[in-house]
Order: C-alpha cells, then structure tokens, then sequence
C-alpha cells in the first residue's frame, strides 16, 4: 500500500529567512578546519620572522586573510544565495513546494517550474531556529521548512516523518 505524500507549500525562500540560517550556510567542520590554518599560519608567520622577514610577513597575512574569510563567510552567504535567486527568478525571493514523498523529498520551484527529488538517504543534518526547520546534505545543500507557513501538529508531522525517513541524520548545534 503506498503511503499519502504530505505537501508543504508557499516556502518562500528570501533574504530574511536565509539571515536567520546564515550561521548553518556553511559547515562547522570546515569554519574550523579554516580557522586552524589561519592560527597556524599567523604562527608559522612569527616563527619565520626571525630568519626571514618578507617570507614572515606573507605567511601572516595569508593566516590573517583566511581568519577573515572565516569571519565573514556567514555574513556573505545570505546574500549570495539572493543574488543566485535574482539571476534565476529576477526577484528578491523563490517560492517551494515541498512533497513529502515516499522515497523522496520532491522539490518544485514556483517561479522557475524545475523540479527535483531528493533521496532521504541524502540527507545528513538538521536543525531548528525560531522561524525554520532545516534539512542539509551530505553537500551542505539546505532545504528550509518554513514554521510560519504550518501550526505545532503540522510541524510535529513534518518532524516525525523525517526522523522516519531520514535514516543518516544528525542533530546540529
């Protein structure tokens, strides 16, 4: 017997929704693994100043621009996801529906007619903020469920299917 797929519509993806969820844009692990380098080259700068000024210098400010890089990731990805949904749609904002379905969770872009299903085996994150509910892929790929657009029992459904589903998910911080 196949199941009913559950349909979640009007996830309006726009700037404000992608601020609330810029610090998930990209992931923890490699914000770390970045932040070490950096660390370690402004390090390594220090030590080479000693023997070899110039050759110090650069390495610094190679681990200073990469501490900044990490600094300003999360404030440059909102806004690059808005610019890419401008190229797209030619507006400030991209409108989801999202089908629950058997195998698959079935994306549809209002604005632009594609569609696209991915495999629940593909999803390996989640979390939660106060306006969103966020599915990620192994790729960092993030599908945002809107909270505004459904009450507690639909949001309930919406988590308890994942969780079903969802066979590789974690928990994010």
């Amino acid at each position: 017997m196949e199941e009913q797929a559950i349909r979640f519509s009007n996830q309006v993806m726009d700037e404000g929704i992608f601020q609330e969820v810029k610090q998930y844009m990209y992931p923890a692990d490699k914000q770390k693994k970045l932040f070490i380098v950096s660390v370690a080259a402004v390090i390594l700068g220090a030590v080479l100043l000693r023997t070899n000024i110039f050759g110090g210098v650069v390495v610094i400010v190679i681990g200073a621009l990469v501490l900044m890089e990490v600094l300003m990731m999360k404030n440059r990805a909102p806004k690059a996801a808005i610019t890419q949904i401008q190229k797209v749609t030619g507006k400030d904002y991209c409108t989801y529906t999202y089908t629950l379905g058997e195998h698959a969770l079935n994306i549809f872009c209002v604005e632009t007619k594609v569609k696209e299903n991915l495999s629940y085996e593909m999803f390996t994150r989640k979390t939660e903020t106060e306006h969103a509910f966020v599915l990620f892929t192994r790729e960092n790929r993030l599908v945002i469920f809107r909270k505004d657009t459904m009450g507690e029992q639909r949001l309930s459904q919406l988590k308890k299917i994942i969780e079903e589903k969802c066979k590789n998910l974690a928990a994010m911080k």
